[in-house]
């Protein structure tokens, strides 16, 4: 199933194979979800030096294409190659058309990075040539003041055949909004998935600061450390982008009944 063959009415809920989210959590998640995410994971000290960031994540795409769920993969600049045409080929051939795009963090030494497209355009105009049949998300964080330049990546990606941008988890709704409106005129082919959250505790929102670069503002910070709030706060900034967007991602951070249960209220409210 290619999403972007999908009414542009259709309001889309999508979820990400990570932070702990396994396969028997996604199977109860799939009357509700339109497709979950795989991510490349980047090598790291930690790994085993024969990881490799991509036959991981297509394997874990596989497991859940067998599971009937659809899963969005991920190519990188970083790990995809001008050799990788056969890939792309088996994805088509397993019925596998949803891709999110992205450049791709450096390896953490002692790991060596190469990067094989010199960015996210390119690799998709790779990626058609290859073949038409795919279909293309990208990423941006609307938390960022100066949205300008996530603007002008955005048009580009979108006049490049993107035909959606799942964003970072939304803290600043504010810059969002902002950026969304400006979407609308300036991209008004890309649709938005808007990226959903509850980080509840030091550790976590440490990550999304630390390791994913997101800035929360201190006044929303004080409202995540505890579970409970943290709900409200993701509920209620879904709320808030809702005439914005065309649907929702949710991180799955936190507690696994924590995360159903944002799931299972947005599922409610786009079906109404």
């Amino acid at each position: 199933m290619r999403l972007c063959d999908l009414n542009t009415k259709h309001k889309f809920l999508t979820t990400e194979f990570s932070f702990g989210l396994d396969i028997e959590f996604a199977k109860e998640l799939l009357h509700l979800i339109d497709a979950i995410t795989v991510p490349a994971l980047k090598k790291s000290a930690r790994t085993q030096a024969n990881f490799d960031p991509k036959k991981h994540c297509i394997a874990d795409a596989y497991k859940l294409k067998r599971a009937h769920i659809e899963p969005i993969v991920t190519v990188t600049c970083r790990d995809f190659s001008k050799q990788d045409e056969n890939i792309l080929a088996e994805l088509l051939k397993n019925d596998i058309k949803n891709l999110l795009v992205l450049y791709g963090d450096k390896h953490e030494e002692p790991y060596e990075t190469t990067y094989h497209f010199e960015n996210t355009l390119a690799l998709i105009e790779w990626i058609k040539k290859s073949s038409k049949q795919f279909c293309f998300a990208v990423a941006c964080d609307p938390n960022i003041e100066n949205i300008e330049t996530q603007l002008e990546s955005l048009v580009a990606k979108e006049r490049a055949g993107a035909s959606f941008t799942i964003t970072q988890p939304i803290f600043n709704l504010k810059n969002a909004k902002k950026l969304f409106c400006r979407l609308a005129e300036e991209a008004p082919k890309l649709r938005i998935i808007a990226g959903i959250a509850m980080p509840h505790t030091e550790a976590q929102l440490n990550f999304l600061k630390q390791k994913l670069s997101i800035m929360i503002p201190e006044d929303v910070e004080k409202k995540l450390l505890h579970a409970e709030q943290a709900k409200e706060f993701a509920l209620e900034t879904a709320a808030q982008l809702e005439e914005y967007v065309h649907g929702f991602h949710v991180f799955p951070i936190g507690k696994k009944e924590l995360v159903a249960d944002v799931i299972n209220v947005l599922a409610r409210n786009q079906q109404h």
